[in-house]
């Protein structure tokens, strides 16, 4: 799947000829998590690292409905962002007190500058098999092969090579 926030698309795929079109790091990714000994199927999670946090990844979900990166704190340990403003989002039973800065996220050899970052003090990451959401709009386009497990930020289009034209010429 091609997400192309650029150009507003989104382009699906049985095979593998969408993937084989685009070049780019290939970002390891996983499509299950153990929760209470129960294996969960879900949308693809990445790991990311926050600079302001800890020096180990933090497991996200690549979310295409997220406004902002969320960040889910581990119960009983505190932490705030550098220069953190009080704000609040509206969960499912009214408003939650969070926090907001901004932050430089690492993602394997791709570095992100000023993300803004959101946490909220009862949106813990033991409540969740994941760490936080990250959204897909940070990207001007992103290549999720579920098949091989592996994502692709802001890939590269491949150049025009002999099996693209025998297609092209297939099809006139």
């Amino acid at each position: 799947m091609l997400i192309d926030n650029e150009h507003r698309q989104l382009l699906f795929d049985q095979g593998d000829s969408l993937a084989s079109g685009f070049e780019g790091e290939h970002l390891p990714m996983s499509q299950t998590s153990i929760v209470r000994e129960s294996v969960i199927r879900h949308g693809p999670i990445v790991s990311v690292t926050l600079q302001s946090y800890r020096s180990s990844p933090l497991r996200m979900l690549l979310d295409t409905g997220t406004n902002q990166l969320t960040f889910f704190q581990t119960a009983g340990k505190r932490w705030s962002g550098v220069n953190a403003d009080a704000s609040t989002a509206l969960g499912v039973g009214g408003d939650l007190p969070c926090e907001t800065w901004n932050d430089k996220i690492r993602w394997g050899k791709l570095t992100l500058r000023d993300v803004q970052v959101a946490s909220c003090k009862s949106a813990t990451a033991d409540k969740f098999d994941v760490e936080g959401y990250m959204p897909t709009y940070l990207f001007r386009q992103i290549l999720i092969s579920h098949a091989h497990s592996y994502v692709v930020p802001n890939p590269v289009r491949r150049s025009i090579g002999t099996l693209e034209i025998a297609a092209v010429n297939a099809k006139h």
